[in-house]
C-alpha cells in the first residue's frame, strides 16, 4: 500500500511541475515581463495574474491545486 500511494505522490508531483511549467508559459506568451515577475514573485504576481486572466491560466491552475490536494491525501494516507 506504501509503495502505491508513493507512486501518487509522485505523480502529483509531476502534474503539480507541468501545471506550473504551463502556467510560466501562459504568463511568458502574454509578456516577458509577466513571466518574468511570475517566475521571480510567485505569489504576488502570480496571484494577481491568476485573478487577471483566469480564464486563460484556469486548468493549470485547477490541475496544481488537485495535485497539492493528492500529495496531502496521499501523504496522510502514509502516515497511517
Amino acid at each position: 500500500m506504501a509503495a502505491l500511494l508513493r507512486i501518487v505522490v509522485l505523480l502529483a508531483c509531476l502534474a503539480g511541475v507541468a501545471s506550473g511549467l504551463w502556467f510560466l508559459v501562459i504568463a511568458f506568451t502574454e509578456s516577458v515581463a509577466w513571466g518574468i515577475g511570475c517566475l521571480l514573485l510567485p505569489f504576488p504576481v502570480g496571484l494577481f495574474f491568476t485573478v487577471r486572466d483566469w480564464d486563460k491560466v484556469k486548468v493549470p491552475t485547477l490541475i496544481s491545486l488537485s495535485a497539492c490536494l493528492v500529495q496531502i491525501l496521499a501523504t496522510q494516507g502514509m502516515a497511517a
